[in-house]
């Protein structure tokens, strides 16, 4: 937690099931039920495949990466 924000960094991930897609959407919920801004910064092409075979990508596209975090509107 950042600043009042939940920001994953998931640009070193290699591989990804539907176990982590779980708890991606597990932890969008618990942020969207407390009202605190959910980001996903750096996603790796193993979580972005994941999100774009799910249909996810729209609604959890990742930021850029780090050196962008501080422009997203979650930081």
């Amino acid at each position: 937690l950042t600043h009042g924000c939940i920001a994953l960094e998931l640009g070193e991930v290699s591989d990804m099931d539907s176990a982590g897609l779980q708890l991606l959407l597990s932890a969008q919920r618990s942020a969207q039920e407390f009202d605190v801004p959910f980001q996903l910064l750096s996603a790796s092409k193993a979580v972005a495949d994941v999100l774009r075979i799910s249909a996810l990508l729209q609604l959890m596209p990742p930021a850029p990466g780090l050196s962008e975090a501080h422009q997203a509107p979650c930081i």
